[in-house]
């Protein structure tokens, strides 16, 4: 389809869901799509998301210092990838960079769709985000980012988060070029295309490092869940990533 610290409470818990890409299901966990249809299969997908600052000025001293209503992107990770995130940022001599982009996917019905990819980049590990350039949102957390200068930015699992405030002073951006696809609904197919994005290791296979002289170590990939998305997501919500269970035979004797 595609080859085109601190504790959180309960409510800011991010999450990860089973999606089965085809509307299938495994047990009760279904992922819907409207009518679309797509051979994919199941696959363990962490969603990020963007929250209001307020949300954190509880938890984080940083926080406290940026006004309320400053978007917030958050990402999650599972307990070894958060470890591995936070000894490169604890590490002073480790280089912060942000970026943005974009990557082209063409739906099975021929619609070309347009994905801003956002990246933050720790020494030599990368987090990406997968995010619908056509939603209005994303875009008014972007212009919110550029008029502060500066990127909040959470990441963690249910126990602890990692919130750090990169600097962005940037001006115009090629990105702003793709403004012209906003759309006022989702397309019922970008959920589906994202997450078999996310999940194919593509994006780990192509990245290349944001900083001169840093080799990557590690890849990690967010689909960035804004709320016109979330109609398209039906069952279960897991909030730690599922684990796989191989069953053994035992034979009595």
């Amino acid at each position: 389809m595609l080859p085109c610290l601190r504790v959180l409470t309960p409510q800011r818990q991010l999450y990860r869901v089973l999606a089965g890409l085809n509307n299938r299901e495994i047990g009760n966990l279904t992922f819907m799509s409207n009518e679309a249809q797509f051979d994919t299969t199941f696959a363990a997908v962490a969603f990020g998301s963007i929250s209001p600052n307020s949300e954190f000025k509880a938890d984080s001293r940083l926080a406290k210092g940026l006004p309320g209503n400053l978007p917030v992107l958050s990402g999650i990770l599972d307990v070894p990838d958060f470890e591995t995130l936070t000894r490169a940022y604890g590490r002073g001599d480790s280089t912060v960079c942000l970026g943005f982009g974009n990557m082209q996917a063409c739906s099975e019905s021929g619609q070309m769709l347009s994905i801003m990819t956002i990246r933050l980049q720790l020494g030599g590990v990368l987090l990406y985000w997968l995010a619908d350039m056509s939603d209005a949102d994303v875009w008014r957390a972007v212009d919110a980012w550029r008029k502060r200068k500066q990127l909040p930015i959470s990441v963690g699992h249910s126990k602890q988060m990692l919130y750090m405030v990169p600097d962005y002073a940037v001006g115009r951006m090629v990105l702003d070029s793709f403004r012209g696809e906003i759309r006022a609904e989702a397309s019922p197919e970008f959920l589906d295309i994202v997450c078999g994005l996310a999940s194919s290791g593509i994006v780990e296979a192509q990245a290349t490092t944001d900083i001169p002289g840093v080799e990557l170590q590690r890849v990690f990939v967010n689909v960035l869940m804004s709320a016109r998305l979330r109609k398209f997501v039906n069952g279960r919500v897991m909030r730690e990533k599922p684990i796989v269970v191989n069953q053994a035979t035992t034979s009595l004797h």
